[in-house]
């Protein structure tokens, strides 16, 4: 079995006094026809759930052809090959 789509959506709003009423949504799509869901807590002070959404994509080519229960060695890989998310950067909260 391989990942062969990843998607992201945001639901909620941006509130710049609370950190937000933001969920991160991400669904991995398989070869065999399995497809799974999974939620992230994205709301912080420093974090958007935006910039989450923006690293599903970013990272997207490099989920492609591996194995969902391996994310371990996906992990290693991504360490060893210095994959990043970038340029997605912490959002600054105004004081």
């Amino acid at each position: 079995m391989t990942i062969t789509d990843v998607q992201s959506c945001v639901i909620g709003r941006d509130e710049k006094h609370s950190g937000g009423s933001i969920w991160t949504f991400v669904r991995i799509y398989t070869d065999d026809g399995i497809v799974g869901s999974g939620e992230c807590n994205s709301a912080g002070v420093d974090y958007s759930g935006f910039a989450t959404k923006e690293a599903v994509p970013a990272l997207r080519p490099h989920l492609i052809g591996q194995d969902p229960a391996n994310m371990a060695r996906f992990m290693k890989t991504c360490d060893a090959e210095d994959v990043t998310a970038a340029p997605i950067r912490p959002r600054r909260r105004l004081h």
